[in-house]
């Protein structure tokens, strides 16, 4: 696998991550309305703090695995 395809498998996951985390945001924000409770809050910062996680994580694992391919080579 080149870089350059690494590079579009990231940007294909982490667009898809954000895409779903967008979606139930969404979704939270019409199902609690304007409620200005703190538990309302909860649930949305969850999902932003999930999408950040998998970020990181997809970008680490393939910066880890690229490291493995150059290395071996």
């Amino acid at each position: 696998m080149t870089i350059s395809t690494q590079r579009d498998v990231r940007v294909t996951i982490i667009s898809r991550v954000w895409a779903y985390a967008t979606v139930m945001l969404l979704i939270s924000i019409l199902l609690n309305g304007q409620g200005h409770n703190r538990k309302v809050l909860f649930l949305p910062a969850l999902i932003v703090l999930d999408a950040v996680t998998s970020t990181i994580v997809v970008l680490r694992k393939l910066h880890d695995h690229q490291h493995e391919i150059l290395y071996t080579s």
